[in-house]
């Protein structure tokens, strides 16, 4: 935890996630920790930008305005609702569990969106314990037939105390929501360990 903590306040981290904000005026943007909450309610995005949150101690609607930031803890809000509202999801830290972070990226991935594309950021140091759930989360399907590979177009890199490095993900694959690599991944779990060790859960 305290390693994880270290990594996540780097101010680093947060003039990546306002360099996003410029380019996307409304994001989801979701985070593990309590303290993670604070650093983002306290950044100055602007003036007439709306935010919200949904996590343990709130759980206030998606803002309709022009420019909006809508503040999602994974635990409280990884599944069960939806936004076509926007195109852009941050992820500003890592959550251990494939299966949270797949299903935190498909609040925006439905078949009513009216975007074409849609765009994952995640915000990731070279630290050992970035790079460990890295590895536990990394893809499975880039043998699938029918995958168009995620277009990876590093940005910037922040040389400060870490060095993030900002990719921008475009979803492409037609058969993401009936693949069966994805349905046999889930049955895997991963480890809290932060190795990124797998096992084959029960069915």
């Amino acid at each position: 935890y305290v390693w994880r903590r270290i990594v996540n306040e780097d101010e680093s981290r947060q003039i990546a996630l306002m360099e996003l904000f410029e380019k996307h005026p409304k994001m989801i943007v979701f985070y593990n920790f309590d303290y993670e909450l604070d650093i983002l309610k306290n950044l100055y995005y602007g003036e007439n930008v709306e935010i919200a949150e949904w996590n343990g101690h709130k759980h206030q609607p998606i803002p309709t305005c022009d420019s909006w930031v809508y503040l999602v803890q994974y635990t409280a809000g990884a599944e069960g609702w939806n936004c076509i509202s926007t195109d852009t999801i941050v992820f500003y830290s890592q959550n251990y569990s494939y299966k949270i972070m797949k299903q935190s990226a498909g609040r925006t991935d439905r078949l009513n969106t009216p975007f074409k594309d849609l765009y994952y950021y995640h915000l990731k140091s070279r630290s050992g314990i970035d790079l460990a759930i890295c590895r536990a989360l990394s893809e499975y399907c880039s043998a699938c037939m029918d995958f168009d590979p995620d277009v990876q177009r590093p940005q910037k890199a922040y040389g400060m105390s870490e060095e993030i490095v900002i990719s921008d993900t475009v979803i492409r694959c037609s058969n993401r929501n009936r693949c069966k690599n994805i349905e046999r991944y889930l049955r895997k779990k991963v480890t809290n360990d932060g190795v990124g060790k797998t096992d084959e859960a029960m069915p």
